[in-house]
């Protein structure tokens, strides 16, 4: 063979496919710090919580409402972090960073996988990888899960690399009780996954002893939480059929109607390189892709409040899919350079929608920042959504439950109801004997049609009489309406303004600045 077909044929270095991925990494990493705010679904509900949490002195209007409580409880590993570094750091730069940490952990952990799964180089199928962070549990702000949840395929690939037994326990302890206080059901994902490596490897000494301490760290998972759960109420479990599993697939990286066709691509290019055989599976990876398949078919769907736990399983099986891939180079380098370039022009174009949104959100974040600003200081702020379910078919997500109550805690005193979660979930609970807070609360989980808000208003209207925490303050009552139809009964206005118990104003979600 002439020297020149050797060299045509010889495999591309792997710092060829690697440029391309952390380019697209680089990408990523822009969508979190170019807008002012990040208009992540819970995002303002956490942030309320750490302004609380570490302004003490500004906000002491609050400590009669709220109370505190740290323990042995799950899902407390942002809020244990923010808490700490927040008293020297503003909490939206701590969170800023901790988002930043768990892409960078995220993508290694991918990229060493399709490393190691390649011989040295990196699978071009992982540009897509990158992608699958901003799946629904980021943008729908759940921090404590999503940040966990990113060290899952770092995790799995140093316990690849431990041989010895004993440092492979040690590892899998430290881990597991660390992603236990970060997410719980990160956790049992990974116990998951290491008690299925240690059934694959129990002939062996590591695979014994992967057997032994995910068993007993299971037990000790389950200890912990019965003696730190503290729950204030019964739920009971909620399961769904096979045909809505599948819409969960689909639904896993939505944020409005333009990135299903995005999904739908993805979906399609991934089947279309395995047809095509430019990627396969190893023959012992595919076991851990149907753990995955599997662990979404059993997993219930949440609570009777919904909390979409199955949806989270997708983008992590199918991240484990991308960066367990083998590709097949061609022959040729010019058509290897020409495969990775579409591959890569693809896994761009599927930021713009996710660009999209982050920035058509941090548009609606700078129209509430001029509605806050136009409320007196030490108000009771109270928000209820028309036509809830509307809400779900916009590009980007409600800004008048989320948006309104980070700004309440940045910019100034407000008092916003709704700032806290079940002991189980998160440190901040209200403290009883506060009427219109539970009240609240209850009626946030329904949705606010007219019968409904006619209710609502005489609801907050005793309670605003029943309560002598706001020296007779007047209650904002901000109507977020998503379909811009008209207030119900705009009688109810004039009779709530003239006894001077609720300043109403109707703000459309398509024009919030009107306010």
């Amino acid at each position: 063979m002439p020297p020149e077909s050797r060299q045509e044929s010889a495999p591309l270095p792997n710092l060829f496919y690697a440029r391309f991925y952390w380019s697209l990494v680089a990408f990523c990493v822009c969508g979190l710090f170019y807008t002012k705010y990040l208009p992540l679904h819970d995002l303002p509900n956490h942030l309320s919580r750490y302004y609380l949490l570490t302004r003490d002195a500004d906000l002491a209007s609050t400590k009669d409402l709220y109370s505190v409580h740290f323990g042995l409880t799950p899902n407390l590993g942002v809020d244990i972090i923010s808490t700490v570094l927040g008293r020297f750091i503003d909490p939206a730069l701590v969170v800023h960073g901790l988002l930043l940490i768990a892409l960078g952990a995220w993508s290694l952990g991918i990229y060493r996988l399709s490393v190691r799964r390649n011989d040295g180089r990196c699978s071009p199928v992982i540009f897509f990888a990158p992608l699958m962070f901003f799946n629904v549990s980021v943008l729908m702000g759940y921090l404590n899960f999503a940040f966990a949840a990113s060290f899952i395929p770092l995790i799995y690939y140093y316990a690849e690399m431990i041989e010895a037994p004993k440092n492979r326990m040690f590892f899998l302890f430290i881990t597991v009780l660390l992603t236990y206080f970060g997410h719980m059901m990160v956790s049992l994902i990974i116990l998951a996954l290491m008690f299925y490596k240690g059934f694959v490897e129990r002939k062996t000494p590591v695979g014994k002893a992967t057997l032994t301490v995910s068993t007993v760290l299971t037990l000790l998972v389950g200890v912990l939480f019965k003696i730190g759960s503290v729950a204030s109420e019964t739920k009971q479990w909620r399961f769904t059929t096979p045909l809505n599993k599948l819409w969960l697939i689909r639904s896993a990286f939505e944020v409005g109607p333009k990135l299903y066709l995005c999904t739908s691509i993805l979906f399609g290019v991934l089947a279309l390189l395995f047809v095509f055989r430019v990627v396969k599976l190893r023959r012992d990876d595919i076991p851990v892709i149907l753990f995955f398949l599997v662990l979404f078919l059993i997993c219930p769907y949440g609570l009777e409040l919904v909390m979409n736990l199955d949806g989270r399983i997708v983008p992590i099986g199918l991240a484990f899919l991308f960066a367990l891939t083998v590709w097949k180079q061609s022959s040729s380098k010019a058509m290897e350079m020409a495969r990775v370039g579409v591959l890569f022009a693809i896994g761009l174009g599927l930021l713009i929608p996710i660009d999209n949104h982050l920035t058509a959100g941090n548009r609606e974040a700078i129209q509430v920042e001029k509605m806050v600003n136009a409320i007196p200081a030490g108000s009771l702020v109270v928000t209820v959504d028309l036509n809830l379910e509307a809400s779900f078919d916009r590009t980007t997500w409600n800004p008048g439950l989320r948006m309104v109550s980070y700004f309440a805690m940045t910019q100034k005193p407000l008092i916003m109801p709704g700032i806290y979660m079940f002991p189980t979930q998160q440190p901040i609970v209200v403290k009883p004997g506060n009427p219109i807070l539970d009240f609240v609360a209850s009626e946030s989980e329904g949705r606010s049609d007219a019968e409904q808000l006619d209710k609502s208003l005489d609801r907050i209207e005793v309670d605003y009489k029943q309560s002598r925490s706001f020296r007779g303050q007047p209650i904002y009552l901000l109507l977020i309406n998503h379909k811009r139809t008209g207030f119900p009964d705009s009688r109810r206005i004039k009779v709530m303004d003239k006894d001077n118990c609720v300043a109403l104003a109707l703000v459309n979600s398509a024009d919030i600045s009107r306010f």
